[in-house]
């Protein structure tokens, strides 16, 4: 083991970034503990499924549809190695892979994970379809920043400290195809502290499409008896001036409170304003520069929630109004513009 390490490391043949990334997971994989204690080897099933149906308020456009019905397998194999897959069996109609990962603890504190999973960055763009709190996300979470990536990270969350850093590296092309060699790899890190009721959290990631683009983040959340707020900001900056930098923001509030109707017993209303400026996702025009490929806009949601909680499991009724505002000059999109959106969501 320790000539393995010293070629990888000494070797002409590896990058130095690359040599570096392997001589640490090298490094980190001998010192996990050699845990002989049992473990319960059964998985765990969990799901979600969205159905919805929208309406546009100006023409009467309408649809229904099966946003989601996600299902993942979890499970351990021994006590310090678990592994975790999911599908998407109804994407708005299509199948999706979404994640396959395996995941050593280093120690309590400490992971190295491997696999295709959401790259570490952001977070109202993290959260599951399970855990939303309106029937649509942010432009934020669904345009500017939505990235799975094929690569590694490591985790470290010390224990009795709320803080959890995470950061990794990620091929350059798209999940949806695995044989691509790269000559560079995109890179995620995040870190999230949560002293009492707050939340505070930063990021940046680099990636490289026909630009080199970088991403940065920061956000706050606070939360008591029911209520929860939070305002998150992300910055996208292109290589040489390539395309204006593009700013998003989102913030929100939630109220929560106990309710007896039938069999819910969960009650909730919120509010939501996000925006954008012009984004390009890397993409060439005609003219050889990058194209807007997302035009600037703004929004606000208003909507109320039946929810029936139980353990881990929970269903919910939910009604959104989204109103939108875009510069004169631009024709919004089928689905973009202002529109009443009504949800049932069933965790399990």
């Amino acid at each position: 083991m320790v000539f393995l390490f010293s070629f990888i490391y000494q070797s002409s043949h590896f990058p130095m970034k690359l040599r570096t990334i392997l001589s640490g997971l090298l490094l980190l994989s001998l010192s996990v503990v050699n845990a002989t204690e049992p473990v319960n080897l059964i998985p765990s099933v969990h799901g979600v499924v969205r159905a919805r149906y929208e309406i546009e308020t100006d023409g009467g456009l309408n649809r229904f549809q099966v946003r989601n019905a996600r299902v993942n397998v979890a499970g351990k194999i021994a006590p310090v190695i678990s592994y975790f897959v999911q599908i998407d069996a109804c994407d708005r109609g299509k199948i999706t892979f979404l994640d396959a990962w395996g995941r050593f603890d280093v120690s309590k504190a400490l992971y190295i994970q491997g696999g295709q999973f959401r790259q570490p960055f952001g977070v109202d763009n993290f959260r599951l379809p399970g855990g939303y709190y309106f029937a649509n996300r942010s432009f934020l979470g669904k345009i500017i920043n939505n990235y799975r990536g094929v690569g590694a990270k490591a985790g470290w969350a010390p224990v009795n400290i709320p803080l959890d850093i995470q950061a990794g590296f990620f091929n350059q092309s798209a999940i949806g195809d695995h044989n691509v060699w790269n000559k560079s790899v995109a890179f995620a890190s995040k870190v999230t502290w949560k002293p009492g009721n707050m939340m505070l959290s930063t990021g940046y990631q680099s990636m490289k499409r026909t630009s080199h683009m970088s991403y940065y983040d920061a956000t706050v959340g606070w939360g008591t008896d029911g209520w929860y707020a939070e305002a998150e900001y992300m910055g996208v900056a292109y290589s040489h001036d390539a395309a204006p930098t593009c700013h998003t923001w989102v913030t929100f509030v939630t109220k929560s409170f106990p309710v007896k109707a039938g069999i819910f017993n969960k009650a909730s209303v919120m509010a939501r304003y996000d925006g954008m400026t012009n984004y390009s996702n890397g993409a060439v025009g005609d003219d050889g520069l990058l194209s807007v490929t997302e035009p600037r806009r703004q929004r606000a949601t208003i909507g109320g929630q039946l929810s029936y909680v139980y353990k881990s499991v929970h269903a919910d009724l939910r009604l959104n109004y989204e109103k939108f505002w875009y510069p004169s000059a631009v024709q919004p999109m089928i689905g973009d513009r202002d529109k009443i959106v009504a949800e049932m969501v069933i965790k399990f």
